[in-house]
């Protein structure tokens, strides 16, 4: 072995010239500081500790999409190249039926009623749509929330197996089976469309106090289709014409029934006949939600008789009446009609 200090060779482990120590000389490497004291390390947690904070505020549902805010309740909410959507009511009932009434209805299972929120929705897309999946909504009521099923209604159907044409409109009811008597107060409405999902606070008093009250004497009209006015509401055993005095017609009721009878007078403003079928659609809701709904029929232009199916000619006006047949107790109340005229919803307090 050399001596690195003056090249003298040696056996040992000292050099014989110099005296040099001839053992190699182990060196340790520096320890390298923990990655947590490193400036950068806290740089990427920062960074990503923000992101997550961001993410977590801004909320989100099932589908990825982000809660938007609350909905509207007093004009149009808009989803962009999907869906434009307007809340109209929000109301309790055992049965849903067409705007008009009809043979086809759903009602509630035993020990439930339905809280609907009426809604008018337009499709924005460039094709038909399933109104199932085109957009859902549930109800927060104390905590619960029960799922809404959506039903298209018009006048005279009512489909829970139906969709929207593109650039159509339809009236839909967004309906949530609760148990009868939970308080349809406080509630929060949860809508999902086109991957947004918004929110409000809705509840039935709130709509309560925005219906719109038949006045009688008064006269209802488009301008276009006809001019209707509310002449009398009372309850009888039997209906008869004005004129008895000969052979007619009349309706009697069934034993531990009446009818609720709403008289009006009609004329028609439209270029055709207009069908006393297509004037008007009236319900009974007894107690806030028990619903009757009824038939309508025409008085002779003499008042000799009464013809169920009839059609008034162009400028003609004829008397009406609307017969809702109903237990005897509904004369006591509460109760009121719920009325459906040119395409509006109006109501009148019967007790």
């Amino acid at each position: 072995m050399f001596c690195q200090n003056c090249g003298t060779e040696n056996t040992g482990t000292v050099c014989t010239n110099c005296g040099n120590n001839l053992q190699p000389q182990i060196t340790e490497k520096p320890k390298k500081k923990p990655i947590f004291k490193r400036w950068w390390f806290w740089l990427i947690a920062v960074v990503v500790l923000l992101f997550i904070i961001i993410v977590a505020s801004s909320g989100g549902d099932e589908d990825g999409s982000v809660i938007k805010g609350e909905i509207k309740t007093d004009s149009t909410n808009v989803v962009e190249n999907v869906a434009e959507y307007e809340i109209k009511r929000a109301f309790v009932t055992t049965k849903l039926e067409s705007l008009m009434g009809d043979s086809l209805f759903y009602e509630a299972e035993a020990g439930k009623e339905f809280v609907v929120i009426d809604a008018d929705v337009k499709n924005l897309t460039s094709q038909w749509v399933d109104a199932e999946t085109f957009i859902k909504a549930s109800l927060d009521i104390g905590g619960v929330t029960y799922s809404a099923a959506n039903y298209v209604v018009s006048e005279d159907s009512i489909d829970f197996y139906s969709g929207i044409d593109a650039l159509e409109t339809s009236r839909m009811y967004l309906a949530a089976q609760v148990p009868i008597g939970t308080k349809a107060e406080d509630m929060t409405l949860i809508i999902v469309c086109g991957g947004k999902t918004s929110t409000c606070k809705v509840s039935v008093s709130e709509y309560e106090a925005k219906k719109e009250y038949i006045t009688l004497g008064k006269e209802y009209s488009d301008n276009s289709t006809m001019t209707v006015k509310f002449e009398k509401v009372f309850f009888t055993n039997r209906l008869d014409p004005s004129r008895t005095d000969g052979y007619h017609s009349y309706y009697e009721a069934e034993n531990g029934k009446k009818y609720l009878v709403t008289k009006i007078k009609v004329k028609n403003l439209k270029g055709s006949s207009l069908s006393n079928e297509d004037v008007t659609g009236i319900k009974c809701i007894y107690d806030g939600k028990y619903n009757y709904d009824g038939f309508i029929c025409t008085e002779a232009e003499d008042g000799s008789d009464l013809y169920r199916y009839i059609s008034i000619e162009p400028l003609d006006t004829r008397t009406m009446y609307y017969l809702i047949e109903v237990p005897k107790e509904v004369e006591n109340g509460p109760a009121e009609l719920e009325v459906y005229l040119m395409g509006e919803t109006y109501y009148y307090k019967v007790k």
